[in-house]
């Protein structure tokens, strides 16, 4: 104790003489933990000298917050303006909402749908259903298919109401997608809805059962493959036209053509898809018979032949007529007539009955015979020649377009009935079948692609040179698929 009051006693000296003098003002500085000018009183981050406010309350200071008046956002990566809590695409500034909301009232049950993870695939299916949209997000159209009413709210999202039956589908892309954005330009330019259009496509499938959906597609391609010229994209104008531009000018490209047959179709209710790939589009018609479709070709491309050749590919000929002493006959296709590109051979049914002996013989043209009146060699198909001919039945085969010869070589006149079918096989039957036609699944369906650059000879499913992956996109809903 001794030794601890004297210490006491100086201590309470040097305090009263503090007090009592006055000579000298001393101030103390509140503390500044940072150091960065703002004591820790006010400093909402007193140990941060790079914060000091922080004007939300959201623990993230002025200076680095991005948002520094919404406690719900900070950062903002991708300098869009909108806050990486509520961005979608937080790392993408061209976008960020990920969705809408949708709530469907189907026999009163409620389904609602907030952003859905995935838009390119969201189908929602429903039975007399009401669909109420909350517009927070842009959207392009609403599409009620059936009565072609499409209401425009926005921009850069679509959602279509799809009527299939008792049951309703909605389906939801998003625009910016890059397949989407690359289909866009041709999508655009077809036209579903158009009297003009619709009565040119009716005025070419007259002759088509009302349900023979094979037989229009048919008939309406080989109509643009017949008709229309095919021309190389200007480099210095590469725009698409619409399908009344290319009906106006019968002209176009590829792109072209494409866009009018899918407009064509579609105005008389045969969905399409447009097909790309790495250079140009296509289109695709689902739902395809192969043999029906097969039998539709056949049809078409004999008519093509038949117009273009001059003459039919079926011919028959009845007759009972004399052949006098000496004298020759002969039936078949004219001097220099020749198959050209169109016919492989021809398949000749022959019933002959004669009052006297003749000599028959099968020449490969009108020239063979004219050899034979003058004496000359000549050219025949000896396998089926007669030289006691009184009378025969018998179907041939042969490649070029010859005919019968009947020489009475005796000194009776000859009485002769005669009954011929002449039934040409065309070229293409030689070079396809049914087995040439291409089908591919879209969306479970089998398809067909339709491609205007093929030749005189092009049809449906035939696409041997359309190589590469190709991507079938819906023109409606925007739904695409990778198909091979």
């Amino acid at each position: 104790m001794k030794s601890f009051l004297p210490y006491l006693l100086i201590t309470l000296l040097i305090l009263n003489l503090s007090i009592s003098g006055c000579t000298e003002q001393q101030t103390t500085t509140p503390f500044d933990n940072d150091g960065d000018g703002y004591n820790n009183t006010i400093d909402a981050f007193p140990n941060n000298p790079q914060e000091w406010l922080d004007s939300d309350n959201d623990t993230y200071g002025d200076n680095t917050d991005a948002f520094p008046f919404d406690n719900t956002e900070w950062n903002d990566t991708d300098s869009d303006g909108i806050g990486d809590n509520t961005d979608y695409y937080p790392l993408d500034n061209t976008r960020w909402e990920q969705g809408t909301t949708i709530t469907i009232s189907t026999n009163n049950t409620i389904q609602t749908i907030n952003k859905p993870k995935d838009p390119i695939k969201l189908i929602i299916t429903a039975h007399d259903c009401t669909i109420t949209i909350d517009r927070n997000t842009t959207i392009l159209s609403i599409r009620i298919l059936g009565n072609n009413n499409t209401l425009n709210l926005s921009q850069n999202h679509t959602f279509s109401l799809n009527d299939t039956g008792n049951n309703n589908k909605i389906m939801y892309y998003d625009a910016l997608d890059p397949i989407i954005q690359q289909a866009l330009p041709y999508l655009q330019k077809i036209v579903t809805d158009d009297t003009t259009l619709r009565n040119y496509a009716e005025s070419l499938i007259t002759t088509c059962n009302s349900q023979d959906t094979e037989c229009k597609v048919t008939t309406i391609y080989r109509h643009i493959i017949e008709t229309y010229e095919l021309i190389t994209p200007s480099t210095s104008n590469k725009n698409l036209q619409t399908p009344q531009e290319t009906i106006q000018q019968k002209q176009g490209t590829s792109d072209d053509l494409t866009i009018l047959l899918s407009s064509l179709l579609e105005n008389i209710n045969i969905p399409t898809y447009i097909i790309l790939t790495s250079n140009h589009v296509y289109t695709l018609v689902s739902d395809m018979d192969k043999t029906g479709l097969w039998d539709a070709i056949e049809t078409a491309l004999t008519a093509y032949i038949e117009h273009t050749w001059g003459e039919s590919l079926s011919q028959s000929y009845t007759d009972t007529f004399e052949i006098t002493s000496l004298h020759m006959w002969y039936y078949g296709g004219e001097i220099n007539s020749t198959f050209g590109d169109y016919i492989d051979s021809v398949n000749i049914y022959y019933h002959i009955d004669t009052t006297q002996p003749l000599h028959f013989y099968v020449v490969p043209n009108q020239n063979e015979f004219y050899k034979i009146a003058q004496g000359q060699p000549f050219t025949q198909y000896s396998a089926y020649e007669k030289t006691a001919l009184i009378s025969i039945i018998n179907t041939i085969e042969i490649d070029s377009y010859g005919g019968f010869v009947l020489v009475n070589e005796g000194a009776q006149d000859a009485t002769v009935t005669i009954d011929l079918d002449f039934t040409f096989q065309p070229i293409f039957q030689k070079l396809y079948s049914v087995n040439d036609i291409s089908t591919y699944t879209v969306f479970g369906i089998n398809g067909i692609l339709l491609d205007p650059t093929l030749d005189e000879y092009g049809f449906p499913g035939n696409d041997a040179g359309i190589l590469g992956d190709k991507i079938a996109i819906d023109p409606t809903t925007k739904q695409y698929q990778l198909i091979n």
